[in-house]
């Protein structure tokens, strides 16, 4: 142990440091040191003062640059995050490693239970972190009073909870979260050591939580705009038929995925498209729809059209679309929202309905016409039958004329006889069907008639078809009346195809398995102002020497028929090329 000491205080220009003790073994008074001593001591414990106050504004000032290099971090990270809980997360995080605090956590306000309750905690005691805060304790207090408070000694605080003083907290920061309004949450450092918070370290600790409000509530606002959008989405998704909006010069700018259904075709690729809609439209339909949709745009008024629009397989789709107008503050019109929705189905039943209620109403006039023209010929027959007994003998010109005049009558009435028997209904019987068979029969039952012609025959049937539950006999006429129409257009040294294939049929936005029939002829074709029309009872264009041929009734039978199974007929035509006939018949239809 020194038998005497000395004590020098240690200090700068700007605070005291500490005290220098030196020892010594002998006795030691002021009259021991010369004054040269003294002043060396002195310069020496202030040179001590003087470094000390550099070493700390060094560490002071390589704090404050780690602390604004995290916030600068803070800044990168925050923008980049989307999840708001992750938001809290980072800010804390960074907030505790800038400020040298030993724990925090961050409070949200609940408004379901009223209560301010932490969240998110870290090195926090769990007694704590599980406790919503007291309404008159400093956490609530600072919140309800919205502005940032400091507690330097929480020993020298009143009202303090218990927890809090057995948890070894000494010092805590309390920083209000807000935006524009009220506060919504709660900022907390803890330190375990008394700490004085000087200005730049508020400062600092105020930007943090200024900067992590603006996160989280940009964050909390895209996740609701997302789970709003996800809501819409799968809305949108049990809505039936395709939901879009376009603007004003004609573009969509959202396309439900209603589209794939119903036109095969993505909401991306669609909305991606120019023009799309316009390239899809029927060529008939396109003056019509263009004119109503811009006499709406320029109403303002609701907008509803019914047209054709081509699928991506190059089917003809039927499309009811209504539209309605989204105006802006002025007036003017903004945007419009709308749906199409496929009315195929229902369209193809209204114009079946059409032609059988046509087809009936013809039918019931032939039979008429037949049984009055039946009487005629009979007539016409009997006085050519009494002429011919009555006729000199040698006058062979007369018998000529009276011989044409009997052949004519007799032609009429077994073309009478025909259509009375393909008007007449017969009872049905459903059974299984084997198409390929039924063709087979069919072709045979034409085979002499085409080598009269000299048509050459492509009959391709596909292998292992199932088979059509339907009836044999309707289809047999139907099929007989497509394959007879393709014969008689045929020129001498024709080719007739029929082929068969396995294909889907197209139903209320679902896809059916079935069987496709094609019958080809490479004949003179058919007009195309007459296309629309061969399905219409009593239409026909076959003139043979000037004599019209046939009633124009079999295509309209057959189709009748193929619609009662379920199926579709279509015909395609190019004049100068020839027809081609397809016919779809489901392979799982009952009736």
């Amino acid at each position: 142990m020194p038998e005497s000491i000395a004590l020098l205080p240690i200090h700068s220009p700007s605070r005291r440091w500490g005290i220098l003790v030196a020892g010594r073994d002998s006795p030691w008074d002021e009259a021991s040191f010369a004054p040269e001593q003294l002043r060396l001591a002195d310069m020496i414990v202030r040179q001590i003062g003087v470094s000390l106050e550099n070493q700390a504004a060094s560490e002071s000032s390589s704090q404050r640059l780690n602390s604004l290099t995290r916030l600068y971090e803070l800044e990168l990270s925050l923008s980049a995050a989307d999840d708001p809980v992750r938001v809290l997360e980072l800010t804390l995080d960074v907030a505790i490693e800038a400020l040298w605090a030993n724990g925090g956590g961050i409070a949200l306000w609940q408004p379901e239970a009223h209560v301010l309750r932490t969240v998110i905690s870290r090195n926090v005691p769990a007694a704590l972190d599980n406790e919503p805060f007291r309404p008159d304790g400093l956490g609530m207090t600072t919140y309800r009073g919205g502005q940032a408070r400091y507690f330097s000694n929480l020993r020298l605080e009143g009202n303090l909870h218990p927890l809090v003083g057995q948890s070894g907290i000494r010092a805590v920061a309390h920083l209000p979260l807000r935006t524009d309004g009220a506060p919504f949450g709660l900022l907390i450092l803890d330190f375990f050591h008394p700490r004085e918070f000087p200005e730049q370290d508020r400062r600092l600790l105020e930007m943090f939580a200024a900067r992590a409000a603006l996160a989280y509530e940009k964050a909390r606002l895209m996740r609701a705009l997302q789970e709003a959008h996800e809501r819409f989405e799968r809305t949108v998704q049990h809505v039936p038929g395709a939901i879009y909006r376009g603007s004003i010069d004609g573009h969509t700018t959202f396309m439900s995925q209603g589209i794939r259904d119903l036109t095969g075709f993505s909401p991306e690729e669609w909305t991606a498209t120019p023009n799309i809609w316009h390239e899809r439209l029927h060529p008939d339909d396109r003056e019509r729809v263009h004119a109503s949709f811009d006499a709406a745009i320029a109403q303002g008024k609701e907008w509803i059209e019914e047209y054709r629009l081509r699928d991506r397989q190059d089917r003809w789709r039927w499309v009811r679309d209504v539209a309605r107008m989204v105006r802006e503050a002025d007036g003017s019109i903004r945007y419009y929202d709308g749906v199409m929705t496929d009315i195929t189905t229902r369209r193809q039943l209204e114009e079946r309905l059409l032609r059988t209620a046509r087809l009936e109403s013809a039918t019931a006039l032939g039979m008429g016409l037949a049984h009055e023209i039946n009487n005629a010929l009979s007539t016409l027959s009997l006085h050519s039958y009494l002429l011919s007994r009555r006729m000199p003998a040698g006058n062979e010109d007369v018998a000529h004329h009276l011989q044409i005049i009997e052949e004519t009558v007799q032609r009429t009435a077994g073309l009478i006889q025909h259509f009375r028997e393909l008007a007449q209904p017969t009872p049905t019987s459903l059974a299984p069907v084997s198409v390929s068979s039924l063709l087979e029969e069919i072709v045979a039952t034409f085979g002499e008639r085409l080598r009269e012609q000299g048509v050459a025959l492509d009959l391709s049937l596909a292998d292992d078809l199932p088979r059509i539950h339907g009836d044999r006999t309707g289809l047999y006429e139907a099929l007989s009346a497509v394959v007879k129409n393709a014969i008689e257009a045929l020129p001498a040294g024709g080719l007739l195809s029929v082929h068969t294939s396995r294909a889907s049929l197209h139903h209320d936005g679902t896809d059916a398995p079935g069987i496709a029939i094609v019958v080809r002829d490479n004949g003179a074709g058919i007009l195309k102002q007459d296309l629309p029309r061969v399905f219409e009872p009593g239409f026909t264009r076959k003139v043979e020497g000037g004599v019209v041929r046939g009633l124009g009734f079999g295509l309209a039978i057959a189709q009748q028929i193929v619609g009662a199974h379920g199926g579709e007929i279509e015909v395609q035509s190019e004049p100068g090329s020839g027809t081609t006939v397809r016919v779809l018949l489901p392979t799982e239809t009952e009736s």
